[in-house]
């Protein structure tokens, strides 16, 4: 028999609430990390908050990030632009996505003035980064496609299609 199917679903309630409560006591980083990342990934922000905050306290950069974008997307019922310009900004040195939502946010005048200009340049500077081998991995797709933008719009269409592909590229693996 399946050991899995030996238990019910009030069985599997109470597994769940005792390794919620083992990460916990223990403060296992990741596991909280990745405990918060599983409710965002089913939308059940509240949880998700509550999570990355407690994984973010411990210490993960990357949970800070996610933070931000709960409160730039309102998903806990409220868009707050200070709330995640605060996080991206106070993780900005430590984690690329930060810097591309800082950057985002200057494009779109969220939080800050409106300024194009800054938004190439943070881009830019992480562009810059990424073809001198300082791989960001998850926020190279990211960095790309927001180049090809930039190269759109200064009207370099053969640049901003090769980024496009890069990036598909990236995505892909």
């Amino acid at each position: 028999m399946n050991a899995w199917k030996m238990f019910n679903e009030e069985d599997d309630d109470f597994f769940i609430e005792e390794a919620l409560n083992y990460l916990v006591k223990e403060q296992d980083v990741a596991g909280i990390f990745n405990l918060a990342a599983h409710y965002y990934k089913l939308e059940c922000y509240d949880l998700a908050l509550k999570y990355y905050e407690m994984a973010a306290n411990l210490g993960d950069t990357n949970a800070i990030t996610y933070i931000g974008d709960i409160w730039l997307n309102g998903y806990v019922g409220k868009v707050d632009y200070e709330k995640a310009y605060s996080c991206y900004s106070s993780n900005a040195a430590h984690n690329a996505l930060s810097k591309i939502r800082i950057a985002d946010m200057y494009r779109d005048g969220c939080y800050v003035e409106q300024d194009y200009d800054k938004y190439c340049s943070i881009i830019g500077e992480l562009y810059e980064r990424f073809l001198q081998g300082s791989y960001l991995y998850i926020a190279v797709p990211e960095i790309l496609s927001r180049m090809a933008g930039i190269f759109e719009k200064k009207g370099n269409h053969a640049k901003a299609s090769q980024l496009l592909k890069e990036a598909k590229d990236w995505l892909n693996e």
